[in-house]
Formats: C-alpha cells, sequence, structure tokens
C-alpha cells in the first residue's frame, strides 16, 4: 500500500468532479456516488484518475453512471455550488474530468 499511495500525484481539480466514494458503516465497507467539489484536494494515478481523497484518506473509484450521486454539501462558511443545482455533473474519465 505505501508504495501504491507514493504513486499517486495530489492535485486540486478546477472542477466538480463525480466519483464512487467509500466510506466505514457498521464496520463493513460502503460505497456511494459523489460530487467533489472543485477545489477538493485528490491524489491521481498515472492517468488523471482520482483514486483518494485527500482530506478523509478515504479510496474513489470512477463514478457508477448509472446511480445518481447524492448532493455534496457546502463547504463551513461558503454558498451552495451554483453547479450542483441539477445542470450535469462532470465524471472522472482517464483524461480528468469529462
Amino acid at each position: 500500500m505505501p508504495a501504491y499511495l507514493r504513486g499517486l500525484t495530489p492535485v486540486v481539480p478546477r472542477a466538480d468532479t463525480r466519483v464512487t466514494g467509500h466510506g466505514c458503516r457498521d464496520g463493513r465497507a460502503t460505497g456511494h456516488q459523489a460530487v467533489l467539489q472543485a477545489r477538493t484536494a485528490v491524489l491521481v494515478d498515472d492517468r488523471g484518475l482520482p483514486r483518494v481523497r485527500c482530506a478523509c484518506g478515504n479510496p474513489l473509484l470512477p463514478p457508477d453512471t448509472t446511480t445518481p450521486p447524492r448532493p455534496a454539501a457546502p463547504r463551513a462558511g461558503e454558498p451552495p455550488n451554483p453547479s450542483h443545482q441539477g445542470r450535469r455533473r462532470p465524471r472522472a474519465t482517464a483524461a480528468g474530468c469529462a
């Protein structure tokens, strides 16, 4: 695992990015569809795909485009992001966001 993490690159995306996020509930891994707000620090692999959210260390995978994402909450002190108001959301691709 350490070697894999050292091979990732930290980036701060300029656009919202749709991903499959992961967490833990009742001692079990859970996956959920999410939209990372622009300026959310992530680690990307050699193809530019987000793999880890820096704030929490949770793993990220490409989105499941058959499941809608849950809305992202605004950061403390920030107004809601207007791109979360029903417009098409970017999804992670090998080249970044599409």
